[in-house]
This record gives structure tokens, sequence and C-alpha cells, in this order.
């Protein structure tokens, strides 16, 4: 009776060891078909990142940063720093000092405003997406953070006159941009316009036939 109780056990241990193994083998199987897939889905989007290329990079951009950095700075402290400095002057009755602080400390945001007005316009970066033929222009903020501008060549208008910190107009944004810097003329000609026919007709020739006869007619009388 215990041979038997012991072959049964012995077939039932050989039965769960069996469907462990398969179990062990298994679980390999299922995190392997689930790494795949991350990768596949991961290589899918490097795969769609890398239709958007890099065209234009600013060679002002670090000096653009760093000069806003230390504008920023020196405001911040100046802020920091104005009642502790104030208080002090009330102090000792110094109205001069107050008035004097007061000044330096509105000098110094008017200069960073001033700063930013001037730099705002700045493009840092421009890329292209080939998939959707769109560009995307990168400039600062007040504070450092990235202005994204997703636009076409239809949205640019170039200025009516020379401007001196003014290549062009996107959406309405005036933004200033260097033609040597960029990767592949041929997209800067296409931002500007430059790769469509030149239209020589300057005036309206109906408008120019009105005025000659009305010229003509003045003469004749």
């Amino acid at each position: 009776m215990s041979l038997i109780l012991r072959a049964n056990l012995r077939q039932k241990c050989l039965i769960y060891f069996g469907d462990t193994k398969n179990l062990r083998y298994s679980y390999p199987c299922v995190n392997y078909n689930k790494n795949y897939v991350k990768r596949a889905v991961h290589n899918d989007h490097k795969y769609s990142q890398e239709k958007v290329s890099e065209i234009y990079h600013g060679i002002l951009k670090s000096k653009v940063r760093n000069l806003k950095i230390f504008s920023l700075g020196t405001t911040a402290c100046t802020i920091a720093i104005q009642p502790f400095f104030i208080t002090n002057c009330s102090t000792l009755d110094s109205i001069i000092g107050i008035v004097g602080s007061i000044v330096f400390t509105m000098f110094s945001i008017f200069i960073t405003v001033l700063l930013h007005i001037i730099t705002r316009r700045y493009v840092t970066y421009i890329y292209y997406d080939s998939e959707r033929d769109k560009y995307l222009a990168t400039t600062y903020s007040l504070f450092l953070r990235e202005n994204k501008i997703e636009f076409t060549p239809a949205d640019v208008a170039l200025p009516k006159i020379n401007a001196m910190i003014t290549t062009c107009f996107i959406k309405g944004k005036p933004l200033l941009f260097d033609e040597n810097y960029f990767n592949d003329y041929s997209h800067y000609q296409k931002i500007m316009g430059f790769d469509k026919p030149i239209d020589y007709k300057l005036s309206n020739p109906n408008l120019d036939n009105v005025t000659i006869k009305k010229d003509f007619s003045e003469k004749t009388k």
C-alpha cells in the first residue's frame, strides 16, 4: 500500500514540476514579446522623430542666452536687496539714498525688458518636418523658455523696407535669422519665397493706360 502511495505521489510531483517547467519557459517568452513590442514602439517613435531635421542654428544663441541670464540675475538681486537698502536708508533718514535705490531698480528692470524686446525675435533653431512640409522656429521668452512657432512659407511676409533687426514676419511676428547659417540654403529660399518666379509687373497696366490717356487729352486741349 505504501509503495502505491509513493508511486502516486511521485507521479503528481512529476506532473507539478513539469507544469512549472513549462511555466518557467513560457514566462521569458511573454517578457520577450513584451520587450519586443516596446522596442518596436520605440523604434517607430525614433523613426517619426527622424523626419524632423534641424536646418538652422543661430550662432548668437549662447551669447543671447548668457546676456539674458546676466540681466535677469542682476535684476533679481537688485529687487532682492531693495527692502534691506530702503530700510537702512530710512533709518539714516537718507531720502537721496531711497530715491537712488528706486531709480536704480527701475533702470535695471527697464534694461531687462528692453533687452528682451530686442532679443525675443532672434531665432535660435529652425526645424523642418518633411512629412507635413512645415517649419518650426524657436525663440527665447523673457525667462529663457522656448517659444515655438510652427509655420509654412505661406505664413511668411517680407518687410516693406529693410529693417535692422527683422528678417521677415512669420504669422505677424517679426523674426531675425541669418541666411549664412542654414544647413541647406534651399530652405532659406523657400521660407523667404525666393524660389518663386519674380513678378516684374510693378504696377497696374490698366491704371497706367488711364493715366497716359488723361495726360494726352490734357496736352491736346
